[in-house]
């Protein structure tokens, strides 16, 4: 959805940093489609992913090194699922996830 969007829109123009971007997303999307939260998940995620890459497109913004599609997944991915844990926690070959801290985190294989 992203990648269609960039093809017609002058997105990006907007450079700001990644925890910039996701505050401003996360307050618009509890602003105006809290109600998104449904016992679908596959419905769940399309839905707010397109309504991700319609308010990035609106807007403008763009993160440095990362293209629509991926500033999509990675927003997504902060809001609804587990942030960068999210590939460990469902990975067959992780045995355990220990964290002490958030500069603490072992993966043990």
């Amino acid at each position: 959805m992203a990648n269609n969007i960039a093809l017609f829109f002058d997105t990006g123009k907007n450079k700001m940093e990644f925890s910039e971007v996701l505050t401003e997303v996360q307050k618009f999307l509890a602003r105006k489609y809290a109600s998104l939260i449904t016992n679908n998940p596959e419905e769940q995620r399309r839905q707010i992913t397109a309504y991700i890459a319609k308010y990035i497109a609106d807007n403008r913004y763009g993160v440095e090194g990362l293209d629509n599609d991926t500033l999509v997944e990675r927003l997504y991915s902060e809001m609804a699922e587990f942030s960068f844990l999210t590939k460990y926690l469902f990975a067959p070959d992780v045995e355990e996830l220990n964290i002490n801290s958030w500069k603490d985190v072992k993966i043990t294989y």
